[in-house]
């Protein structure tokens, strides 16, 4: 009888034990499944406090400097480089997101980003975007000559340097 009692005690404890492992299995599974990848990419940052950018927009707007963290969609990305992206505005609008240390080195991402979430880190301010720099833009970005060509005005911008970048 005490055989008995003891084999289903062993019994019992191996079955929990196998219980565990795949509880353990299936809860590290859902937390891969659930986490989301992400790169680095130039100088290294927390992106905790990140604000919209349609909220540095406005900051910037109103006449100041934004320093700070900003997180959103990546609309348009260089496809001669990686050299920056932009961020869609709700107003139609886009903040163009340059990519360089504090030294001045350029950091490039990878040119199919578009779609995903990426946070920057750095400097937010309005920009009057010549003619030339448009159609320089616009050329990275494989505009047609006739796009490039109907170019004719200087625009006034939000603009962002971003020492550094956070894709997921």
């Amino acid at each position: 009888m005490n055989k008995s009692i003891l084999a289903t005690i062993l019994l019992g404890s191996c079955l929990s034990l196998a219980s565990c492992d795949n509880n353990n299995a299936s809860n590290n599974e859902s937390a891969t499944t659930n986490e989301v990848a992400s790169t680095t990419y130039g100088v290294a940052f927390e992106d905790k406090g990140a604000i919209t950018p349609d909220s540095m927009d406005a900051y910037v707007r109103s006449g100041k400097e934004f320093n700070g963290v900003v997180t959103g969609t990546i609309e348009n990305v260089c496809q001669a480089a990686g050299c920056w992206a932009d961020f869609k505005l709700k107003n139609g609008n886009s903040v163009k997101v340059m990519f360089r240390t504090a030294e001045g080195d350029e950091i490039t991402i990878p040119k199919d980003a578009m779609g995903k979430t990426m946070t920057v880190n750095g400097v937010g301010f309005t920009d009057t975007i010549s003619i030339e720099k448009q159609k320089h833009l616009a050329k990275d970005n494989n505009a047609s000559a006739e796009e490039i060509a109907a170019i004719k005005e200087f625009k006034i911008k939000t603009g962002f340097t971003a020492s550094g970048v956070i894709l997921k």
